[in-house]
């Protein structure tokens, strides 16, 4: 597995910003403090144990793996049900050096953030059955409707990234319009396929994505132009780490674009979204087309004044 590192100190914004202009991805180092990175995994637990669907016999409880086998969780990790409007990820969404660092890639303070879905996966080197896949390398921002910077994706991790678990690739280098104009000329009728754009497994370019390295609390951005997915590590633990009970991977994707962007439509969907615990796209300032209906009897949570 090949993997990449790339960290900068939120402070440094003239070294991360060149580095996301000309690599098309960066990780600007420590946004959520060991504290804060604590404190959203205990909340996600919380949200786990007590709303997800389950045996009331015995309960999901995060010390006990063995609990674990009655959440059924989507075999990619994706956690949309509700989880994109539960309080872990409206915390890690509301700490201020996430938002500083979108209010410096913009220039503009007043942000739309994104209500994307969650992504968690099981430590399947205890059971193999928990092992997960992943949706392979592809664009997300269409490049024949969308050819300029349009969107900075986000990651926040809270827990390492490592060659064992793995995580987000990326194949640097890939956001540039030269890179772009060869995509559109091998995938010339993704000009219709909307926003989600895979490569084949035949394309010259699988292969060739890097592993982004990255701590817990860490923001990895990625230009939406640039190609990406989830790669699968090692999953090589020794015998102590291999039954410690904690999940192999719980990243939040964050993403904010400016408030002007979006119109009053989409401001409607989104407090619908926000209210009935759907799940939406990374786009902040659009509706999308691969948001998910929302949840039956779902009560939406109090925000504070900042979220």
């Amino acid at each position: 597995m090949q993997s990449i590192q790339a960290s900068f100190d939120s402070d440094d914004f003239s070294s991360w910003r060149e580095h996301l202009k000309t690599e098309g991805f960066v990780v600007v180092r420590k946004v959520l403090c060991p504290g804060e990175v604590h404190n959203a995994i205990d909340l996600f637990w919380t949200h786990i144990e007590k709303t997800l669907p389950q045996d009331d016999e015995k309960p999901i409880d995060r010390s006990n793996m063995d609990t674990w086998h009655q959440w059924s969780l989507d075999s990619r990790g994706f956690m949309t049900r509700n989880t994109p409007q539960c309080k872990g990820s409206w915390f890690v969404r509301s700490i201020p050096k996430v938002h500083d660092v979108f209010a410096k890639i913009w220039d503009e303070k007043d942000l739309l953030v994104s209500m994307d879905a969650v992504i968690a996966w099981k430590p399947w080197w205890y059971h193999s059955g928990w092992k997960p896949y992943t949706e392979g390398l592809h664009l997300d921002q269409n490049p024949f409707e969308k050819k300029d910077f349009a969107c900075v994706q986000g990651m926040v991790p809270l827990y390492d990234v490592t060659t064992t678990v793995g995580g987000l690739e990326v194949i640097p280098q890939t956001h540039t319009d030269e890179a772009k104009e060869d995509f559109r000329k091998r995938y010339p009728k993704m000009k219709y396929s909307g926003d989600w754009c895979p490569l084949r497994q035949k394309d010259p370019l699988q292969g060739s994505g890097q592993l982004v390295l990255a701590q817990a609390g860490d923001l990895i951005l990625w230009d939406s132009r640039t190609i990406h997915g989830g790669v699968l590590g090692t999953g090589e633990t020794d015998r102590e780490d291999s039954n410690k009970a904690q999940l192999a991977r719980l990243s939040v994707p964050v993403c904010m674009t400016p408030r002007s962007w979006a119109d009053e439509e989409v401001l409607r969907e989104r407090r619908n979204a926000f209210e009935m615990g759907a799940c939406m796209t990374h786009w902040p300032h659009e509706i999308g087309d691969g948001h998910s209906p929302g949840t039956y009897g779902y009560v939406p949570i109090d925000l504070t004044e900042e979220q």
